[in-house]
């Protein structure tokens, strides 16, 4: 019976992850596009979302360490969708919206989306080869067969996303397909090296700072900034193509 809960209790927090998705791919499809008459109407919505929603996040982690009345209504309410962990941590949900809102913020769509499936697709996946199958283990109890399934996992399902990037703007960089349907190195290898980055820092991440500083937060934001380097260095993308103009967020168009 214990075992159906925690099974459950896994399930669900992995779907809730996988619903962040939406996020990014919003983006990426300029769902919003042209509301309110703004030039980058999308991303300022969905920054402002994430901002509300991390003001919201905030105030109710500090009733929740502050405050005994509140922290047992918290927990009655919310205690099968938290890990016991989390008694002590932070809610793992604001490092993750803290994230989001860091690659949405700066950079290109394609970047949000890869960096972000690949803590939500790769994290679980090592996590159930190195529980079930995992015989190479490290000082800090990780294993070799889980930075392989993290990376393998994350690779795979980014190749498909930037074979759906062709589809819609092929004329990027990170899309697999160019106009013309030529394959696209740059793709794979910004996807490569993203997916290696982010592996090598789920494997060095831990919990600190109250559980704001772990994986959710790390995985997205370090394997960002590797592929916008990768794509400055090794591409040509100038800062400018590849950096949001954040006071221009608010532009009218």
């Amino acid at each position: 019976m214990k075992s159906e809960k925690k099974n459950s209790f896994n399930f669900v927090r992995k779907a809730w992850h996988l619903l962040g998705l939406f996020i990014p791919l919003a983006l990426y499809l300029d769902w919003y596009k042209d509301t309110f008459q703004f030039e980058y109407a999308t991303r300022a919505i969905i920054v402002i979302v994430l901002v509300v929603s991390l003001v919201l996040l905030i105030i109710t982690e500090v009733l929740r360490f502050k405050s005994e009345s509140f922290s047992n209504f918290f927990w009655k309410v919310l205690g099968p969708l938290m890990k016991d962990g989390e008694r002590q941590y932070m809610n793992a949900t604001l490092p993750y919206f803290t994230a989001n809102l860091f690659v949405i913020y700066l950079f290109p769509a394609e970047i949000a989306v890869l960096s972000l499936a690949f803590l939500v697709i790769g994290d679980p996946f090592a996590a159930y080869i190195g529980a079930n199958y995992g015989k190479n283990r490290f000082y800090n109890g990780k294993s070799l067969e889980g930075i392989i399934a993290f990376i393998v996992s994350a690779t795979i399902f980014g190749l498909f996303l930037t074979w759906g990037f062709s589809f819609y703007n092929p004329d990027s960089i990170y899309s697999m397909f160019d106009p013309l349907g030529e394959f696209q190195f740059s793709s794979l290898i910004v996807l490569i090296i993203g997916a290696i980055i982010a592996g090598i820092t789920e494997f060095f991440s831990s919990t600190t700072w109250k559980g704001f500083l772990d994986d959710n937060l790390l995985i997205p934001v370090i394997s960002s900034l590797a592929m916008v380097l990768v794509s400055n260095t090794l591409f040509g993308k100038s800062w400018n193509e590849i950096v949001f103009p954040i006071m221009d967020l608010l532009q009218k168009q």
